[in-house]
């Protein structure tokens, strides 16, 4: 399948994301924000888990808290 094949499958829901100010880079950090709710549902503090998780991610403290931030954040698909 050609790149245009597949935008043109999903086109309306990348325009919703855009909408939405969610970005495509997001999607590839949706499994650290699930193991950054379930070390806090194991009792971690939360400057620990996110100390932890940009070790493993290899990405900067902020950056996890601002990934957290987002992905708390209520969406308002299709807001203009």
């Amino acid at each position: 399948m050609k790149t245009h094949e597949i935008i043109k499958i999903g086109h309306k829901i990348i325009e919703e994301l855009q909408k939405s100010c969610i970005s495509m880079t997001d999607c590839s950090f949706i499994g650290m924000y699930e193991e950054y709710e379930k070390l806090l549902s194991d009792g971690s503090k939360k400057t620990l888990a996110v100390s932890y998780l940009a070790k493993k991610y290899f990405i900067s403290e902020r950056r996890v808290w601002y990934l957290i931030k987002k992905f708390e954040k209520e969406c308002t698909i299709g807001a203009s």
